[in-house]
Parts: structure tokens; sequence; C-alpha cells
């Protein structure tokens, strides 16, 4: 029975991390201003305190794409007012036009029509992850979870590599001068 050695437990490490620094990435960068979803799912940074107790500022939230026309009364959802994207609770819909307010007592009300819709809040927040979120989409953070990985597995590859090629060229040697 052979037993896990040290490298493949350091590329698995590796091989986690950066599926998790690139999957929020990719994530935290697929809600941009005025494009709308890149990715049928994206995680929004809460700057206000408009939805407390629910959600509240320093959360992430992950939203997802929906159609517009599905949504109903009570949906928290993700949408452009003016060029920032607010997350409020939907208290009124009739004909294209959605009317939302956040759970707090000084939230205001707003009016959006259904294109302005990002997406609908899953129910998944991940309390103070936007700092996280924020780092790994800065160049540091970019560089320590996402280049910094790629490089150890491409560079601990290459070393077996050429380990392997010069162990086999020492097979070959040995069985010519045999």
């Amino acid at each position: 029975m052979k037993l896990i050695n040290k490298k493949t437990i350091i590329n698995i490490l590796f091989i986690l991390i950066l599926f998790f620094s690139v999957s929020v990435f990719l994530f935290g960068i697929s809600v941009t201003k005025n494009k709308g979803m890149i990715l049928p799912f994206g995680i929004i940074n809460i700057t206000s305190g408009s939805m407390e107790p629910e959600i509240v500022t320093g959360d992430a939230i992950f939203i997802k794409k929906v159609n517009a026309t599905s949504l109903k009364k009570d949906d928290i959802i993700s949408f452009y007012y003016g060029n920032i994207i607010v997350t409020h609770k939907i208290i009124n819909i009739s004909n294209s036009l959605i009317t939302t307010k956040g759970n707090s007592d000084t939230s205001l009300t707003e009016v959006i029509s259904l294109n302005k819709v990002i997406g609908k809040y899953t129910g998944i927040k991940v309390n103070g992850f936007n700092k996280f979120v924020n780092f790994i989409k800065s160049f540091w953070g970019f560089m320590i979870f996402i280049v910094i990985p790629i490089s150890c597995l491409f560079l601990f590859e290459a070393f077996d590599l050429f380990k392997n090629i010069k162990a086999k060229r020492e097979n070959i040697k040995n069985d010519t001068e045999k």
C-alpha cells in the first residue's frame, strides 16, 4: 500500500488554495458596475446598514441571476440605482416597476425598472468576508493567492519532470553499460 507523500499533500493544498482564490476572485469581479453579472452567481459587498439586522455592513452576500419577471414581494435583490449597487427587499411590484426598501427605519424607498435588477439574494452570506474578497481583488491578494500558488505548482512539477528525465537517462546509461 502506497502512502501519500509530502509532495502530493503540498500539491493538493496549493490546488485547493488556488481553486478557492480563483473562485472568490471570479465571484468578486462577476458583478461589475453597469455591466451586469458575468457568471450565474456573484458576490456583493454590503457597504451600508440599510438591510440591518438581516444583512450588515461588511457582509458579503451571494446573489444569483434571475429572470426579473419571476421576482415577488419580500425577495431581496441587488440592483443598479444610478451608478451604485443597492441590495434591498421588494415591497411592491407593479407592471415593469419594482419598489424596494431596506430593513432599517431610515432606509429610503427606491422604484426601479426590471432591467436594473442584477440578481436575487441566495440567503448565503459571510460576515466580514468582503475584506477578504477586496484583498484578493487587490494586486497583492492576486499575487499571494493566485500567482504564487500557480508558480509553486509549476516549479514543483518542473522539478519532478527534470528529476524523472535524469533518472531515465541514468537508467539508459546503466542499461547500455551492461
